[in-house]
């Protein structure tokens, strides 16, 4: 049997967890307080979560898979789960990201992409609203990990071109997630034809954006984004309306602040992001301290670095031993 932490605080990992009990896996959710119950609610029926619940590091023991969808861990996580055959997953926005390189003891790692789409809706109750795949990079750990989730409802498939990947999630959220927060509406707004238009041009400065960073995008990626928003339900909601419901302070540097900050480093107009990411420092307040000043005089070319562009070595077989 394998074993399995995966560090989360969030709707997503509930939703890991409960594929890896699905799959026959010995999983231990790292990094929150035991509750009462865990319930995830999937398929219209609701199932309680039985894994182990380990609060603090200094409880945690080696295991074969780390799955983290935090993007910044406390390292004694690592130092504790982690030994020489441990592959770690980090799960988050890959877009214009470097790749972080955990502490551990010599273990592999590699990124990956949640295509999942689930709210928490009471502590410690999750709902699952669409979604069942993670992709990785093409390579060794994306065709290990299939075979552990092979058993569950969730599908890990391998991308030969992860940059791009990458950069079509990023679509996924650049616009419905900060207009949802600013409005404090759910996915209904976004059929709206004025939300759309500005919805449009978000994406739109994103798609430029992620060309110039070697992405192979189109219009035809706006188009796709846009036609997404017809599959959600009305009252579906987001993470960043999740977060500013409960008063937590948004996470809105790794997408709307990443496209502003690239497009200053290659000269593209991102007024319309702009906008949106001054709204959303405004109604976060708890956020001001770790925003990025005015960069335009600051050398960024290194935090840009670990998604290669395509003059670059490809992601065919990232993460193989």
């Amino acid at each position: 049997m394998s074993t399995m932490a995966v560090i989360a605080t969030g709707p997503i990992g509930m939703a890991l967890v409960a594929a890896a009990e699905d799959a026959n896996v010995d999983v231990t959710l790292c990094g929150v307080r035991p509750a009462e119950r865990l319930m995830l609610e999937l398929d219209g029926r609701a199932r309680r979560i039985e894994c182990r619940v380990v609060p603090d590091p200094e409880y945690a023991t080696p295991v074969d898979w780390v799955l983290q969808t935090q993007p910044a861990v406390d390292r004694r996580w690592m130092s504790r789960l982690c030994q020489d055959s441990t592959a770690v997953v980090g799960i988050g926005t890959w877009a214009g990201r470097r790749r972080p390189r955990p502490t551990g003891n010599g273990h592999r790692y590699v990124p990956a992409i949640a295509h999942i789409d689930a709210e928490q809706i009471a502590p410690g109750y999750v709902v699952h609203r669409s979604g069942r795949e993670l992709a990785l990079p093409a390579g060794s750990v994306a065709r290990d990990l299939a075979a552990v989730f092979a058993p569950s409802w969730l599908q890990v498939c391998e991308e030969a071109d992860f940059l791009t990947a990458s950069w079509k999630n990023l679509l996924d959220r650049v616009a419905s997630e900060p207009i949802s927060a600013i409005a404090c509406r759910r996915m209904g707004i976004m059929r709206d034809p004025h939300v759309r238009t500005l919805a449009t041009r978000l994406l739109t400065e994103a798609v430029a954006v992620g060309i110039a960073e070697g992405a192979r995008l189109t219009t035809e990626d706006v188009d796709a984004a846009l036609a997404a928003f017809e599959h959600f339900q009305e009252f579906d909601g987001t993470t960043m309306l999740s977060d500013r419901f409960a008063g937590r302070p948004l996470d809105f540097e790794a997408a709307t602040g990443m496209i502003v900050r690239l497009g200053r480093v290659h000269g593209i107009p991102t007024q319309v992001n702009q906008g949106i990411y001054a709204l959303l420092g405004a109604i976060s307040p708890q956020q001001t301290d770790h925003r990025q000043e005015d960069d335009g005089d600051r050398d960024t070319s290194e935090e840009l670095s670990y998604i290669p562009r395509a003059s670059r070595r490809p992601w065919d077989g990232a993460g193989s031993t």
